[in-house]
């Protein structure tokens, strides 16, 4: 698989609702991390909730997400996928972010999902169709969207 990107998705659950410094301080490390390892990827945190999507060399991205399920500060982590792919999705981040508000998330919309309280669903969505997951970040990767500070 040389020359292949490997990625890892996955939700999880903060076990509290985090300020905007606890969350600016993870994106800092997260970033001064991820580039040192030559990792991009995209974090979306709403409500206490967490997507993320992690690329780059299959040992540093596994070893990553190793390390992040583990990690006390959250719950609940589910690998919604992994796989190689062709290319990076978000070659320019070492770690994209976007704290999401109710004005960018309507649960009202017809066929919103909860992704942590309805993750099975979500997981069996995702068999076979992860590039409509993808294709759901890729929403995100207009950069006026995301921004290097909350």
């Amino acid at each position: 698989m040389e020359d292949k990107i490997f990625k890892i998705m996955y939700v999880s659950s903060a076990d509290h609702t985090m300020s905007d410094d606890e969350l600016m301080d993870l994106l800092t490390t997260s970033k001064k991390n991820n580039q040192a390892r030559n990792i991009s990827g995209l974090l979306l945190y709403f409500d206490g909730n967490f997507i993320q999507l992690l690329e780059g060399d299959r040992d540093e991205v596994q070893a990553l997400y190793a390390k992040i399920a583990k990690d006390r500060r959250h719950s609940g982590v589910i690998k919604l996928i992994e796989k190689f792919a062709d290319k990076r999705e978000f070659p320019e981040w070492s770690m994209g972010f976007r704290k999401l508000d109710e004005q960018t998330i309507d649960p009202s919309i017809a066929g919103f999902l909860d992704l942590v309280q309805d993750s099975e669903t979500i997981k069996s969505m995702l068999e076979g169709v992860s590039r409509r997951t993808l294709l759901f970040l890729d929403t995100f990767k207009d950069t006026s969207g995301i921004s290097k500070t909350l």
